[in-house]
C-alpha cells in the first residue's frame, strides 16, 4: 500500500512549480525586451551630434542622421562622405569633421602630430548660421564685457558673453603674478580672415579673445614656418579657467596660437564624454 504524500512534500512541489514558472516568465519578458533595447541602441545618435544638440540645439532640429534643419528653413549636411587629408580638413570641413580630433582638455600636452589642430577645423556656414552671416548681423549680437579696464565686444548668442564674464571673474581670483598673462587683452571682435587664408576667424563672430600678446607665441611668427617648434609661456592655470566655461585654447594646436581662446563648448563636452 502506497504511503500518503505528506503536506510538506506538496508544499515543496508547489514552490518548485512557482519558481520554474516565474523563471520562464522572466526569460520570456527579457526575450521581448532585447529587440527593443537593441533597436534603441541602434538609433541612438552619434556622440558628436548629441553634444551639438546640447550646446546649440535651440538653432536647429535634426532632420535625419545626416541633416540639420535650421529654424529659417535652411539645412546643412553633417557629413559630406569625403575622406580628407590635413589641408582638406582645414579648408573644406563638414560639421562632423570638426570632431575629427578630440580636444585634449586639461592634458597639458605638447602637440607633435602636424595635423593635430582641434578647433581649427571649422565648417564656416555652421558658425555663420548661429552668430551672423555678415559683419552687420554679427554686430547686432554683440554686447560689452568688462575685461579689466577694457570693454570688449562679445557675441551674446549661445551664452558666449555670459561665459566670458564668468571667465574674467575667475581670473581676478588668480595670483597677481598670473594676471600679467591675461591683461590687457589683444582684442575680441574683429571681422577678418585668418592670416594666410580666405577663411573667417572666430574673432569675426565675436566668440574669440586673444590675451596679452606680450607673453604669447604664434607659429606664424617663426622665422622658418616650415619647421614648427612648439613654444608656450601661458600658465595652465589660466587655460583651465577658460576651459571651465567652454573655451578651447590655441596652445593645444600643432599650429599653436597661445594667446588665443575661442568659445567652443561642443568640443569641451565631447572631450568630457569620450
Amino acid at each position: 500500500m502506497a504511503k500518503p504524500i505528506s503536506a510538506k512534500t506538496i508544499v515543496f512541489a508547489i514552490i518548485i512549480i512557482v519558481c520554474f514558472t516565474s523563471c520562464q516568465q522572466r526569460q520570456g519578458e527579457q526575450a521581448l525586451q532585447a529587440p527593443e533595447q537593441a533597436e534603441a541602441q541602434a538609433v541612438a545618435p552619434p556622440l558628436f551630434l548629441q553634444v551639438l544638440e546640447e550646446c546649440y540645439g535651440q538653432h536647429f532640429s535634426v532632420l535625419d542622421t545626416n541633416t540639420l534643419r535650421w529654424h529659417d528653413g535652411d539645412s546643412l549636411l553633417l557629413d559630406d562622405g569625403k575622406q580628407k587629408n590635413c589641408q582638406e580638413l582645414i579648408h573644406h570641413a563638414d560639421i562632423q569633421d570638426q570632431f575629427h580630433y578630440t580636444y585634449p582638455k586639461g592634458s597639458k600636452m605638447i602637440p607633435t602630430d602636424s595635423c593635430f589642430d582641434p578647433g581649427r577645423i571649422r565648417n564656416e556656414p555652421f558658425f555663420q548660421k548661429m552668430y551672423g552671416e555678415t559683419k552687420e548681423a554679427v554686430k547686432a549680437n554683440l554686447v560689452e564685457v568688462a575685461w579689466g579696464e577694457e570693454r570688449l565686444m562679445v557675441n551674446k548668442v549661445n551664452g558666449c558673453s555670459d561665459s566670458l564674464t564668468k571667465v574674467v571673474q575667475q581670473l581676478h581670483h588668480l595670483p597677481d603674478s598670473l594676471k600679467q598673462f591675461v591683461f590687457p587683452s589683444a582684442g575680441c571682435f574683429n571681422y577678418r580672415t585668418i592670416k594666410g587664408t580666405t577663411r573667417l576667424s572666430c574673432h569675426s563672430y565675436g566668440i574669440a579673445i586673444d590675451i596679452n600678446v606680450k607673453h604669447a607665441h604664434y607659429w606664424r611668427w617663426a622665422k622658418n614656418k616650415d619647421i614648427i617648434k612648439y613654444k608656450n609661456a601661458i600658465p595652465y592655470a589660466i587655460v583651465e579657467v577658460f576651459e571651465q566655461y567652454g573655451f578651447i585654447w590655441g596652445g593645444y594646436w600643432y599650429h599653436y596660437d597661445t594667446m588665443h581662446f575661442e568659445f567652443r563648448p561642443e568640443l569641451i563636452k565631447y572631450a568630457a564624454y569620450e
